[in-house]
């Protein structure tokens, strides 16, 4: 058994040796147990927050020239990359920077590639967020199911 002492700002901080005249201010202090919704609903946050932030923040592949090169996908550069593909045949053949730091031409087949694999890869996260939902639903233990396994591969990030 552990012994705790409740400090003014109201934290409880635990002791493993209490001087023999302090004794009395300290008690044997048992956390409560966390409901099992609780902790569920704690890891179906996490789960979300990840799955946004690799969809944020992970990037998506396309084969450029037979080179597999990764684009952003934060906010800004799904909107400008929409655009791209609602100018439709009128795509200007700019420089586009990819998250390595090189530079592709824009035509409006990449443009269109670059869409698909945006939807492709947020369809993907969600799933597997879905997936690790119903898995940690289901679990009698919560905290065993590993919510940092199998996300879709990203560009420099892990879960």
């Amino acid at each position: 058994m552990s012994l705790y002492q409740h400090t003014l700002t109201g934290e409880i901080r635990e002791m493993e040796s209490v001087p023999a005249h302090k004794a009395e201010l300290w008690q044997a202090y048992t956390p409560p147990e966390v409901p099992l919704s609780d902790r569920r609903a704690a890891l179906w946050e996490q789960i979300k927050a990840t799955r946004d932030r690799l969809s944020d923040e992970g990037g998506y592949s396309v084969t450029v020239n037979g080179t597999p090169k990764w684009f952003h996908s934060d906010g800004k550069s799904k909107t400008q990359q929409l655009a791209l593909v609602m100018l439709g045949a009128n795509v200007p053949p700019v420089q586009w920077k990819t998250m390595d730091g090189s530079f592709v031409i824009m035509s409006q087949a990449l443009a269109g590639a670059i869409f698909q694999a945006a939807l492709s890869m947020d369809m993907a996260l969600f799933a597997h967020a879905e997936s690790l939902k119903a898995q940690v639903d289901a679990a009698a233990d919560p905290a065993a199911v590993d919510i940092t396994a199998g996300w879709p591969a990203t560009y420099g990030l892990t879960a």
